[in-house]
């Protein structure tokens, strides 16, 4: 299977999935949503070819993501078993970018990071009741991963370090939609934004798989 059929058909799942969230037509969301996710797997396995720990780092991420989805669309409220199987996909990436880095750190980029976090606690705090200190730690995983993704682009100049960092700035605004959706206010179009970003940034980390390391 080809690179360009797998995009393809990651593409037409997605917007299938974005549709039935749209339209509530769970069955149709049911069927789409993970298998989507499937796809995403396939990709990073068509890119990574088990070349390195790199991908098998990110590629348990992946697999914790789509126990994640599993959980997230049932009818009965799995929100914090969800938020835990996309925390430890989230520490399963912040673990592959590091790696891949070398280490590297850089402290001047966590700063637009840190930003980030307090801004959205802030914003959500209020709203959070009994799940502040869940939101709290999970707030700052994804701010470090997208820390940590910025610092392995900066480490290497290579074109699957710059997706993984795009891929990880996507999955911020997924998760802070999902977040402002879920304990703010309802907005327009939330499930096919929310749905939207997710599978971007799941698709460009998977692609990241091909990082020579």
């Amino acid at each position: 299977m080809s690179p360009n059929l797998i995009f393809s058909l990651i593409a037409i799942c997605a917007g299938m999935a974005m549709y039935a969230a749209a339209c509530k037509r769970l069955p149709m969301l049911y069927v789409f949503k993970p298998l989507t996710t499937v796809l995403v797997i396939a990709l990073a396995v068509y890119a990574g070819s088990g070349q390195s720990i790199y991908f098998y780092v990110i590629l348990a991420g992946l697999l914790l993501s789509l126990v994640g989805d599993i959980l997230l669309m049932l009818p009965s409220d799995r929100f914090v078993p969800g938020l835990v199987s996309f925390l430890m996909a989230h520490l399963f990436y912040i673990a592959g970018f590091t790696i891949a880095a070398d280490y590297h750190f850089s402290l001047e980029s966590v700063l637009p990071f840190l930003v980030f976090a307090v801004v959205m606690i802030v914003l959500l705090y209020p709203k959070l009741g009994e799940m502040k200190v869940p939101v709290i730690i999970y707030t700052g995983v994804i701010m470090i991963m997208g820390w940590r993704a910025l610092d392995l682009w900066s480490y290497t100049d290579q074109v699957p370090a710059l997706s993984a960092f795009i891929g990880a700035i996507f999955f911020m605004i997924s998760d802070s939609a999902l977040a402002w959706e879920r304990f703010r206010n309802k907005f327009p179009c939330s499930q096919p934004i929310i749905l939207g970003t997710y599978f971007v940034a799941q698709t460009l980390i998977a692609w990241s798989c091909g990082l020579d390391h």
